[in-house]
């Protein structure tokens, strides 16, 4: 299940959106009847950049400390939408997250981690979090339309693990059986959805953490493997893999003992 993100001036449009640049305002004219000299307010202009420049925040900002990055709720709003529309989902989330660590009335951040929370078909959490948006902004057309559309995704999802006719049905309700721990349930539905489509890299997936979560090491392995090779891309295939090699291997170390 994807869906491109849309910009926010389109109420038609769905997906993560990005903080609107603040107006620029006019700084008034100095009158010339003020108390102060031009020539002294010259200098203390120079002063106040200066010591505003020295400001370990604004170096930061800059790049002036190295490695150091800006930070601030915009940027990690920037960072949400970029990830979103790069597919990484669960950094999506967790950018938005810092994003409302830092300005928690943020009704773009919780729209942008809805979707984000959508995308990873945990529908509980995105419907909180479109909610958590339209409360702070009652008029926010884009978050509008997305609880529309997690409202219609979960239907159709609680649809499908009901009656699962198709693979990517049963990849479904493979999914909310791992969510609901059971496993065993996950692994078969994972391997109905792999005989129906065999190409599928989500099934292969599912089934590889299916079998990483019952500690069986050589199905997951085997299954992750089937899955990278599907969709190299896909960081969640990669980490399952990987988990279960290291679970194989460590073990091994314990039995060697």
């Amino acid at each position: 299940m994807k869906d491109e993100g849309g910009a926010q001036r389109d109420p038609s449009k769905r997906g993560a959106a990005k903080p609107q640049s603040d107006e620029a305002h006019a700084a008034p004219a100095m009158r010339p009847a003020a108390r102060l000299s031009s020539r002294l307010l010259y200098w203390l202009a120079l002063l106040i950049v200066a010591a505003f420049i020295a400001s370990p925040h604004v170096r930061n900002f800059f790049g002036g400390s190295g490695n150091s990055v800006p930070r601030g709720a915009a940027y990690d709003i920037d960072q949400s939408l970029q990830f979103y529309r790069e597919g990484k989902y669960r950094e999506a989330v967790g950018a938005a997250q810092e994003a409302l660590k830092l300005e928690p009335n943020s009704a773009i951040a919780y729209n942008n981690l809805s979707v984000a929370y959508l995308q990873l078909q945990q529908f509980d959490k995105a419907l909180e979090s479109s909610q958590a948006a339209l409360r702070i902004d009652p008029n926010f057309e884009l978050a509008k339309n997305n609880l529309a559309w997690i409202q219609r995704e979960r239907q159709k999802s609680e649809a499908a693990i009901a009656q699962p006719k198709t693979a990517e049905d049963w990849v479904n309700r493979s999914l909310a059986q791992y969510q609901s721990g059971g496993f065993e349930e996950c692994l078969a539905s994972a391997r109905q959805a792999v005989t129906l489509k065999p190409e599928l890299p989500e099934a292969h997936n599912n089934v590889a953490a299916c079998a990483l979560a019952l500690r069986r090491w050589d199905d997951a392995i085997d299954a992750g493997r089937i899955a990278v090779r599907l969709n190299p891309g896909s960081q969640l295939a990669r980490n399952n893999l990987a988990a279960a090699i290291q679970g194989k291997q460590a073990e091994a170390a314990g039995q060697g003992r």
